[in-house]
């Protein structure tokens, strides 16, 4: 093996001569490792090479590791400052050639570093550092610190680390291949920030450490320490690099160990690529490692620590950062991820891990060896799956797979109070709640395994052990019913319910029931009673079956219907449910929905939210029979007919929910009609709509029918012939009445829309402007950054502080002066006039009744001008306006008293309405008119004096310029022309 040594050869201090440069001496030996060989070392060859200078320092490039071209060659520099550079190839004469890569450092530097190529890129530029004697770190002319005890180039990661001076020393890293790509005429301060500290995070150390050794394989720093003695530390810098690299080589062990002593969190190993971990083998490789690589349980723990950790969080995204310069090293490859649901990630986590180490298990023949990383899983899931976990340790206990039958109770009992159910029991407290894990327990319903776990509670013995033991004493679903009300797990409550009566039905000979429907009738209240209780009635009405339907006579009342019914007595108290919650549309559905329908319900339900159509559906057919017409039958008729008013009166109110006011009254004249045969309560109720037109011909149908009416009621109206022309007359005179009203309404509603509508164009205006004024303020304060808002308010409050104190001086001289000339005329004493309170002070309250001070009334008192005003007028414009519905009101009644013979009247109305939607109509116009004169005149002076005119829109003003009144039909309008 060939050895090149370069030596520097000064000059002799006591030699004559006055040449003192030094010489590069170029030395080439030969070691001969062959134990055959007489002679170990041979000399080859020798050269040296005649310098201008004296040598300041000679290093190796730092790349020649990685770098074939920078073996053999050397990096020279003098004390002037001069760099040369020594090449060599081989076995052959070096040469020494001055240093022409561009820039040179600015002053000598007596520690200096080099990179021939960053990266092995030969398109980049060398790097040449420095350290002066000043402590200046240099990179080329680039000054990169001012001060700095030392640095390192470190090609390995990919950066140089120096310490800095100060009174907070720091150890920093600086990324080569940034450094490379730098344009050198931009200057230093033209360095990125983000690029320099991205995956760099500096370290505090001490004041004066210097920097002896990086390690290239350990993510380590040497460190010499001002008294003398070295320290070693771990960088964040170098961590983060070292673990994902092992991470992404597979390398898990290393990984976690490196991790766990360094305190860092350990979702990073499947943050780095959950798809690779949980999809291409880094599960199995992470058990495989820990699991069998690590001793005395140590790797256990390091996998329990390792579970206990996990979050649904991406960390990459916030905590550790992966860098690009090491996405770039890593040629992008690994860090293409698949979409991943990191919300999840704790549970996708838990179930591999889990399902790999029961394979382990498996494969091995070792049962219990991962039984603590298993109950982590269970442990750490979301919702934690502590019935599992209970489980597992029920089976290792008794040694069987799934099958815990074969042992007696006494056996059972025994294995779950020894060590390793005890054991396994306290670290699953461990990882959860001691009550939780109890109350598990008994969801199990193994009441041994509840009592094996409270006995390592601080749970009472003398309440659990009673507890349990009179859960045993009882039957089987009477026990399990009492544990599920006691976890307030109501549903499988009741399931076990129902059951308790049917325990042992299985036996032939048994004379149990042998279904949910026969049941004692007094256990199904029981039921009952617990299904409203929790509002069961859903699982109720599932766990009773449908039954065969029963024939249902109408005459035939719910009391009456006495056949046992279970399934129809829950749909029942469902349905009063709602009713309670005020829900009567769906209650309404539920009572007709049972088997047979619950008319009562259904008709109380139907009343609640207004049906009254399907009210008088339930309600029975009234006698129609000779021998049923007595007193009771009649009776029965009058509470019937009274009922049908009070809810024609509650339809007629809108309670049926109708949108629309004529539709409640016309359906309250419908009731009316139908079923109380009540043609005046009709005809009353239509005329409240103002339907006009219906209740002429109800009025007619009475006269055409000749029937008697109210042959229960008002008997004195029996004798009227007449009835229908008097109810049309009523029809006839109600109408000329509204259109009366309705003339009178207009000429008022016109009044105050002319009104409104002038002092709306006035606040218009103002509002407008106040708008352009905050436009402007917003817009100077943006302008002056606050500066003259910031003034403004400064002179505001002096002015204010001023005035409060002058107030404040002038009032408390005034008060001094006025007791002092008080006390002058003798008029001040300090006891009451009163006898009474002769020696008490007259500003004392005592002995004296308090005078309660009235209330001040609270007045609403609008603004003017104000955007309240605004809205205020807004509001009176469209309600003193003609709507759709209004208007076709008036057609209807101009055109029934123009059938009525009322053709004045009629043509009054209309010609009324008229003058109502003229008046609208041009004070509308006048206004837009005015305000469009008003904007071009202020557009045009803007334009004179050469401003920017910039007209100010409110959002309101398209609506209210759109407001005006409806037309009546065209028909009556044409049929008028010929009674003018």
């Amino acid at each position: 093996m060939d050895v090149r040594l370069l030596a520097i050869s000064c000059q002799d201090a006591h030699s004559a001569s006055t040449n003192c440069f030094d010489q590069i001496v170029d030395i080439i030996i030969r070691i001969n490792l062959n134990e055959d060989s007489n002679q170990a070392v041979q000399l080859i060859d020798t050269n040296s090479y005649q310098l201008e200078h004296t040598v300041l320092r000679m290093v190796h490039w730092s790349d020649e590791i990685a770098n074939s071209k920078a073996v053999g060659g050397a990096l020279i520099e003098l004390t002037d400052g001069t760099l040369f550079e020594f090449t060599s190839s081989n076995n052959s004469p070096g040469s020494i050639i001055p240093f022409e890569s561009e820039p040179l450092l600015l002053e000598p530097c007596p520690w200096i570093a080099g990179l021939l190529n960053v990266n092995n890129n030969e398109s980049k530029r060398p790097l040449i550092f420095g350290l002066s004697s000043r402590y200046r770190l240099y990179n080329g002319e680039h000054l990169l610190s001012d001060g700095s005890t030392s640095f390192s180039l470190s090609p390995s990661y990919s950066f140089i680390s120096h310490i800095t001076l100060g009174s907070r020393s720091q150890l920093r890293f600086l990324p080569l291949d940034v450094l490379a790509t730098f344009d050198p005429l931009a200057g230093s301060d033209h360095l990125d920030p983000n690029a320099l500290g991205e995956g760099y995070e500096p370290r505090a150390v001490e004041r004066g450490a210097q920097i002896v050794s990086i390690s290239s394989f350990k993510p380590m720093v040497v460190m010499q320490l001002p008294r003398g003695n070295l320290e070693a530390i771990c960088p964040r810098a170098l961590l983060i690099p070292f673990v994902m690299g092992c991470v992404e080589n597979g390398k898990y062990d290393l990984a976690v160990v490196t991790m766990r002593k360094q305190r860092m969190d350990t979702n990073l190993i499947v943050d780095m690529n959950p798809y690779k971990f949980l999809n291409n083998g880094g599960a199995e490789s992470l058990i495989k490692q820990i699991g069998t690589s690590t001793k005395n349980g140590e790797g256990l723990d390091l996998l329990n620590l390792f579970i206990a950790s996990l979050a649904n969080t991406d960390i990459t995204q916030w905590k550790y950062i992966i860098p690009s310069w090491y996405k770039k090293k890593q040629n992008n490859m690994s860090f293409e991820q698949t979409p991943f649901d990191f919300n999840t990630k704790v549970n996708q986590v838990c179930i591999k891990l889990r399902e790999v180490m029961l394979d382990a298990e498996e494969n091995d023949g070792r049962e219990r060896k991962f039984l603590q990383p298993i109950l982590s899983t269970f442990a750490k899931e979301d919702p934690p799956k502590l019935e599992s976990a209970l489980s597992l340790i029920l089976r290792n206990a008794l040694f069987v797979e799934g099958d815990v039958e074969n042992f007696s109770r006494k056996k059972k009992k025994l294995l779950l109070l020894g060590d390793a159910a005890q054991n396994s029991i306290r670290y699953l407290a461990f990882l959860a709640d001691y009550e939780l894990i109890y109350d598990t327990a008994l969801g199990m319903y193994d009441f041994d395994l509840a009592r094996a776990v409270a006995r390592n509670s601080q749970m009472d013995p003398k309440v659990y052990i009673p507890y349990l033991k009179r859960l045993t004493e009882l039957p089987s679903y009477a026990a399990k019913f009492e544990v599920d009300v006691r976890l307030k797990r109501y549903e499988f409550a009741l399931r076990n319910l129902i059951k308790i009566p049917l325990e042992g039905s299985d036996d032939q000979n048994s004379n149990g029931p042998k279904s949910a429907i026969d049941m004692p009738q007094e256990h199904f209240d029981k039921c009952l009673s617990f299904i409203e209780k929790h509002d069961l009635h859903r699982l109720g009405l599932q766990l009773f079956p449908d039954e065969k339907p029963q024939l249902y006579c109408s005459h035939k009342t719910d009391e009456e219907t006495t056949d046992r019914n279970y399934r129809r007595c829950i749909m029942l108290s469902l349905g009063e449910r709602f009713l309670r919650q005020n829900k009567a549309e769906i209650a309404l559905p539920i009572f007709l929905a049972a088997n047979p329908s619950c008319f009562d319900g259904a008709k109380r339900a139907a009343r609640a939210c207004g049906d009254w159509k399907t009210y008088f559906a339930c309600q029975p057919l009234l006698p129609q029979t000779i021998d049923d017409n007595t007193q009771e039958a009649e009776e029965r008729s009058v509470r019937f007919h009274a009922v049908a008013e009070e809810i024609a009166e509650e339809v007629a109110s809108g309670k049926s929910g109708s949108e629309f006011r004529k539709e409640g009254y016309a359906a309250a004249a419908r009731i009316l009609l139908d079923y109380c045969q009540d043609y005046s309560g009709a005809v009353s109720m239509l005329i409240s709509g103002e339907l006009w037109f219906e209740a002429r011909r109800i009025a007619c149908l009475c006269l055409r029918e000749n029937v008697e009416i109210n042959n229960l009621r008002n008997s004195t109206d029996k004798t009227k012939l007449n009835l229908s022309n008097e109810l049309k007359g009523l029809v006839i005179d109600a109408a000329k009445t509204y259109a009366q009203s309705c003339i009178s309404d207009f000429e008022t509603r016109a009044e105050i829309f002319i009104n409104a509508n002038n002092r709306y164009a006035t606040v218009l205006n103002i509002r407008r402007k106040v708008k352009k004024d905050e436009a402007g303020k917003l817009g100077e304060t943006m302008d002056d950054g606050n500066v003259e808002s910031g003034s403004l308010f400064s002179m505001a409050s002096t002015a204010s502080n001023a005035s409060i104190l002058s107030s404040m001086s002038s009032n408390s001289v005034a008060t001094v002066s006025s007791v002092i000339s008080a006390g002058a005329v003798s008029s001040f004493s300090i006891i009451g006039e009163d006898e009474s309170m002769k020696h008490k002070s007259k500003f004392s309250k005592g002995g004296k009744a308090k005078k309660k001070r009235k209330p001040k009334r609270e007045r609403n008192k609008m603004k003017r001008g104000s955007e309240d005003e605004l809205k205020s007028l807004i509001s009176t414009l469209k309600q003193n306006i003609v709507d759709q519905e209004y208007a076709s009101t008036i057609s209807e009644t101009i055109q029934f008293l123009i059938q009525e013979q009322n053709q004045s009247l009629a043509l009054e109305t209309s010609e009324a309405y008229e003058e109502l939607f003229n008046v609208v109509h041009k004070s509308q116009r006048e206004r837009i008119e005015a305000d469009k004169k008003e904007r071009f005149e202020l557009e045009r002076n803007a334009r004179l004096e050469g401003l920017i005119f910039e007209h100010v829109q409110l959002g309101c003003e398209q609506e209210v310029n759109d407001i005006k009144c409806h037309k009546l039909d065209d028909a009556i309008i044409e049929t008028l022309v010929f009674f003018q």
